[in-house]
């Protein structure tokens, strides 16, 4: 007599117990809505072509000057380290930023010539207000991701980096325009994070607004010409 044969059988208990998982930690792992980009240098100044291998930023310190900006990034800070492992967060009292510009690829002596003309800039003084939170994946790391609050219209922050870039051309040397989106980096997390779901949970929040009245490169202070 042939006998059947038996297929391998998931309990019900089991199932049960698996479904009832799933639906106590609904959040997957994804990061489709973030930004593939992590600054704007190359890789290897070498590779593309480049003498200098000085790179150096031009950035906007944040905290400890914005007290309701930094309430508001240790609210949203708050939420994020109870949705997930979170890798690393920027101090809100101290840390909080945005990097205005990547200089990238240059000589010694491009730099100097950079530092020195940016002093001569005409800009003005320029409102920015951050009421949007997103994220980009780090290009160095195999398994990072940055969470940030930003701006929605950065029209003006974008300007104020041709007025850098209209400077450098002056100077005749090399550009890398700026190309990717002004944020405030607020945590750094694994890819295993559910980072999509809290960026729609953060997707309304808002952190304020402030008016650019200065920006720094490394200990060298620029302010708006007189």
């Amino acid at each position: 007599r042939q006998e059947k044969s038996q297929e391998p059988m998931i309990s019900r208990p089991f199932v049960a117990l698996f479904i009832i998982l799933c639906s106590l930690n609904p959040s997957l792992a994804s990061y489709e809505v973030c930004e593939v980009a992590d600054g704007d240098c190359p890789t290897s100044c070498e590779e593309a072509g480049y003498a200098g291998n000085n790179n150096f930023n031009a950035h906007l310190q944040i905290a400890p000057f914005h007290p309701s900006i930094e309430k508001k990034a240790w609210e949203a800070e708050k939420t994020i380290k109870k949705s997930g492992d979170v890798k690393s967060v920027d101090s809100p009292v101290w840390k909080l930023h945005t990097t205005l510009y990547y200089f990238c690829c240059y000589t010694d002596e491009e730099e100097k010539k950079i530092k020195a003309g940016l002093t001569k800039m005409d800009w003005e003084p320029f409102s920015v207000k951050y009421d949007n939170t997103g994220c980009n994946v780090d290009q160095h790391s195999d398994d990072l991701v940055y969470l940030h609050a930003m701006p929605k219209d950065q029209s003006a922050l974008f300007d104020f980096a041709r007025r850098i870039e209209g400077v450098m051309s002056e100077l005749d040397v090399h550009v890398e325009p700026r190309e990717t989106l002004f944020h405030m980096t607020l945590a750094r997390v694994g890819k295993d994070y559910p980072v999509d779901d809290v960026i729609s949970d953060l997707g309304g929040f808002e952190y304020g607004e402030l008016v650019v009245e200065g920006f720094q490169i490394g200990s060298l202070h620029y302010s708006p010409k007189k």
